[in-house]
C-alpha cells in the first residue's frame, strides 16, 4: 500500500516551523555562503565557477525558499487544490534537482583538468551522476513506496558531495594555477 511521505517542515506538522527558522532557512543561508566563497580555492575555471555558482543558487537559497514556503500536509502530490506555497515549492524543488547535478558534475569536469584535482573531480562526477539516477527514479513515481528514500538519498549526495568538497578545501589551503 502507497504511504504518503510527509515533509518534516510540511504546513501542520508538530515542529514544522522551528525546523524551517533554525534548520532549512538558516542551512540554505550557509550552503549559498559557502558555494559563493568556496570556488576562489580553486583554480580559476569557468566550469568550477558556474557549477559553485549553480550549487549556491539551486541549493543554497532554494533550500531557504523551499524553507519559507513549506508543501502542504502530506505534499499534495496530486496538486488538488495546491496552496501558493506548495506552487512555489515544487518549482523550486524540481529547478534543484535539474540544476544542482549539472551543477555538481560541471565542477568535477573543471577539476579533472588539474591532477592534483583528479580525486575530487571523480567523487563530483559520481555523486551528480548518482543523484541524477535517484531522481529519475523520484521523478518517474514507479516506486511509490520508496519515493521519500529516493529523496533523503538524493539530498544525502549532494550533502556528501558539499561534506568531501568542504574537507578538501579545509585540507588543501593552496591554490594550484593552471
Amino acid at each position: 500500500m502507497y504511504r504518503k511521505t510527509i515533509a518534516p517542515y510540511a504546513i501542520g506538522t508538530p515542529y514544522g516551523e522551528s525546523l524551517r527558522y533554525f534548520g532549512y532557512i538558516p542551512s540554505g543561508l550557509l550552503l549559498a555562503f559557502f558555494a559563493f566563497f568556496g570556488y576562489k580555492k580553486f583554480p580559476k575555471s569557468n566550469l568550477i565557477k558556474i557549477g559553485f555558482y549553480g550549487l549556491g543558487i539551486f541549493y543554497g537559497f532554494a533550500t531557504t525558499i523551499v524553507g519559507i514556503f513549506p508543501c502542504d500536509k502530506g505534499c499534495n502530490k496530486e496538486f488538488i487544490n495546491p496552496s501558493v506555497s506548495q506552487l512555489i515549492h515544487t518549482l523550486t524543488g524540481l529547478l534543484t534537482y535539474i540544476f544542482v547535478p549539472l551543477s555538481i558534475i560541471a565542477i568535477g569536469i573543471g577539476l579533472r583538468q588539474l591532477k592534483t584535482h583528479l580525486q575530487l573531480s571523480k567523487i563530483a562526477i559520481f555523486c551528480g551522476l548518482n543523484s541524477i539516477l535517484f531522481i529519475g527514479f523520484f521523478l518517474s513515481n514507479s516506486f511509490p513506496q520508496y519515493t521519500g528514500l529516493f529523496q533523503r538519498i538524493i539530498e544525502g549526495t549532494f550533502i556528501i558531495w558539499i561534506i568531501t568538497c568542504s574537507f578538501f578545501i579545509k585540507n588543501n589551503n593552496v591554490i594550484t594555477t593552471n
